[in-house]
């Protein structure tokens, strides 16, 4: 089952608790050491927390598609991305893909 961390850059995922589903509080002291303000802290936690509420919300009120819900066909669609060379990502994502193009 996929978890709202398994959509997050690394350094997000050791903020969430995957067994309580809550942020933990020990990146705090290590933020503040790099010279982070406690304000961007905050506002950093916010984040997380707004895209915790935002996964459940779209987990629970999207449609199950061919039996898996947003989460689990987000993660199949993020795989497949992934398949395709980067080159070619861009190419399409700014209409110029040229099918007889070498995107390796």
């Amino acid at each position: 089952m996929a978890r709202p961390s398994d959509f997050w850059a690394p350094f997000k995922r050791e903020w969430y608790n995957d067994e309580t589903g809550e942020l933990r509080e020990p990146h705090r002291s290590r933020l503040l050491a790099s010279g982070t303000s406690i304000d961007r802290i905050v506002e950093m936690e916010a984040e997380v927390a707004a895209e915790i509420v935002e996964f459940h919300h779209k987990n629970s009120e999207l449609p199950v598609i061919n039996g898996k819900n947003w989460a689990e066909r987000e993660l199949e669609n993020r795989q497949r991305q992934r398949q395709i060379p980067a080159s070619m990502r861009a190419a399409l994502y700014h209409g110029t893909y040229d099918p007889d193009a070498n995107y390796d």
